[in-house]
């Protein structure tokens, strides 16, 4: 067992050798970092994304214990999540 990677250096890697669309790309690399269901992060509004805050308030019908959640985003997601935005959009973000 010593000569394999610890697990996480194995979900990353599987992540980067993932090949399926650009939105699913960067939602599988944020995902280990805000520790949601993939149904809330699949139903996230722009609208719930705090930017100058630097946060992302869940509201609590979306949530399994009906409480709003609030994410810290670290710059890592922010990044992650304006380039989403991007794409979706269709404009860069430079």
């Amino acid at each position: 067992m010593a000569d394999h990677p610890p697990i996480h250096r194995q979900r990353s890697g599987n992540i980067q050798g993932f090949e399926g669309t650009f939105v699913v790309q960067c939602a599988l690399q944020i995902t280990p970092y805000v520790f949601l269901r993939s149904g809330e992060l699949r139903g996230a509004e722009w609208e719930e994304f705090d930017f100058d805050n630097s946060e992302w308030r869940i509201p609590a019908e979306r949530m399994k214990m009906k409480v709003m959640h609030i994410v810290p985003l670290a710059r890592r997601n922010l990044v992650k999540t304006f380039s989403i935005r991007a794409y979706n959009y269709n404009f860069s973000i430079d």
